[in-house]
């Protein structure tokens, strides 16, 4: 009796069986890319918080080893402090105005802000003074005001003029290394400009270097970031390239590492994308680490992710380390469907960014240490959501292999229309030559036209398991074994005609290809 149960109802628990382990497999691949580190030995993002505001956060480091991120959220600006495990060690909430334009200088016992046009004392809401240009570091607070350069001390919250620009279009950079303070000036034109770069050192400005650096005549410089170690200096531009009236802009990526007695001689650089094979675009969003002669480069940059619904390209965080000589190493260090921006250093082995999330921007951060990685291996609902959607959107185009299979399927069922047709009598009797006929001519169309279902771009996205030497003749007479199988132990307990025992080989052949193949089809 179990027997004859198991007969009757394995024409379909098969087939549902295969059908579910297809897509298992899917879901486990897309598991496997949703869920990829960004890098080896480097960890998944750890959502810290969420901000409203299009800003970058603001983190310092500070002396006890503790890390302090600050943000702006709906309740205000929320300060979160860390250890270097980014264990959560204290948290504070400061009611200040905001908007997208205002940024903070914090310290230890002071907070001030800016909101583009003025600085305020954060705790007062005092307004301080007029600027241009609002221009903190980790321990130093510059601004511009009428083509000068002003430094404020926090403590007394009074002004103190620096220098006057070098020029009234200047644009200016700063930066803090070993307790100094290093300012580059420069004046962007169509194909050079004129760089100042200066130290500030106990109140004292000191001037290291003036230099023209030329470029070619169609790049204009978008974004520049320096850096200084001892006696010697780090540029890296970022230009604008215009092809043409009409065609749109390119951009190209220059820099340079020299001692402070050279004339600056810019390197054309590019980045390929060590997760793809092609080259990462559009970086932008800079901090540059000089040390020991080695470039080290945070930013963002247009490269390929398979997080997302379809395998493509997605801004993410990058870290790149070169040289004189050119490009040493580079490596992903975020891997998210949405976009990546404003990188930050945290520590020595852990970064901060925000993803662009709707209206609002996710605090991330990812790092080295083995501990945090370890704790960011969970699944997160975020992540099972991505895993969902992008299973959901494969199997929404797989059914195109109904369409692309047509010229397969179209003659053996133009075969068995003729039989039915005719005025022979073996349709009626259920020759079972014709059942053979008509999967014969099935799998001659679909071994000769495999390449219809089967192109060397749908080769490409498939799984390594399931690309391999020969796979198309597999996937094709393997499951039309098994079908055929089905149907020669099961055929007495359901004794179906040959009409219909040909079509639900054909039907299920194709269903079965439509869950193996057709989610990679597109």
């Amino acid at each position: 009796m179990m027997k004859h149960f198991f007969q009757r109802k394995a024409v379909w628990m098969i087939p549902g069986i295969i059908m579910l382990v297809g897509l298992c497999s899917l879901i486990f691949e897309n598991y496997q890319e949703v869920t990829e580190a960004p890098s080896e030995n480097w960890s998944h993002e750890v959502e810290l918080g969420k901000t409203t505001v299009n800003s970058e956060p603001y983190i310092i480091e500070t002396q006890d080893d503790l890390i302090s991120l600050s943000y702006f959220s709906e309740q205000g600006l929320k300060q979160n402090v860390y250890n270097q495990k980014w264990e959560k060690q204290a948290e504070d909430t400061y009611d200040i105005p905001f908007n997208k334009f205002t940024r903070i200088f914090q310290t230890k016992d002071h907070l001030l802000y800016s909101d583009y046009y003025s600085i305020y004392d954060g705790k007062t809401q005092e307004k301080l003074t007029d600027i241009d240009q609002f221009l903190p570091t980790h321990n130093n607070l510059l601004f511009t005001k009428n083509e000068a350069l002003y430094q404020l001390h926090p403590d007394t919250n009074e002004t103190r003029k620096v220098m006057d620009l070098p020029h009234p279009q200047s644009t200016l950079n700063v930066t803090e290394h070993a307790g100094n303070v290093y300012i580059l000036s420069y004046v962007s034109g169509q194909s050079s400009f004129d760089m100042s770069l200066h130290k500030l050192e106990n109140d004292q400005v000191s001037s290291l270097k003036q230099a023209r650096i030329d470029l070619p005549q169609t790049d204009v410089i978008n974004e520049l970031s320096f850096d200084i170690n001892d006696d010697t200096y780090g540029l890296f531009v970022r230009t604008t390239q215009k092809q043409s009236m009409s065609g749109s802009p390119e951009t190209n990526n220059y820099y340079a590492i020299q001692s402070l007695e050279s004339k600056p001689s810019l390197k054309q650089i590019s980045f390929k994308d060590p997760s793809g094979d092609k080259m990462i675009t559009e970086a932008s969003h800079l901090e540059m680490t000089l040390e020991n002669s080695h470039m080290k480069l945070l930013f963002r940059g247009f490269g390929q992710t398979k997080t997302m619904f379809k395998d493509g390209g997605q801004f993410n965080i990058y870290e790149a380390v070169m040289d004189a000589d050119g490009l040493r190493h580079i490596k992903r260090l975020s891997n998210t469907p949405d976009a990546s921006k404003y990188p930050n250093r945290a520590s020595d082995n852990s970064i901060v960014w925000t993803d662009a999330d709707g209206s609002t921007n996710k605090v991330l951060m990812s790092s080295s240490h083995p501990e945090v990685i370890t704790e960011a291996q969970g699944l997160t609902w975020d992540k099972v959501l991505a895993i969902a959607g992008k299973t959901i959107g494969m199997l929404s185009y797989s059914f195109l292999t109904i369409f692309v299979t047509l010229v397969w399927y179209i003659w053996p069922l133009l075969f068995l229309a003729v039989m039915m047709f005719a005025k022979s009598k073996a349709i009626d009797q259920d020759r079972m030559w014709i059942l053979h006929g008509g999967i014969a001519i099935y799998l001659t169309f679909a071994l000769f036209l495999r390449e219809e279902l089967f192109k060397h771009v749908v080769l490409l996205r498939l799984p390594d398991y399931m690309n391999f030497f020969g796979s198309p003749f597999v996937f094709i007479l393997g499951f039309a074994c098994i079908l055929y199988g089905v149907l020669y132990f099961t055929n007495r307990q359901n004794d179906w005609s040959i009409s219909i025992q040909l079509c639900y080989f054909i039907g299920l052949h194709v269903s079965f290809l439509s869950i193996f193949i057709g989610p990679y089809l597109l």
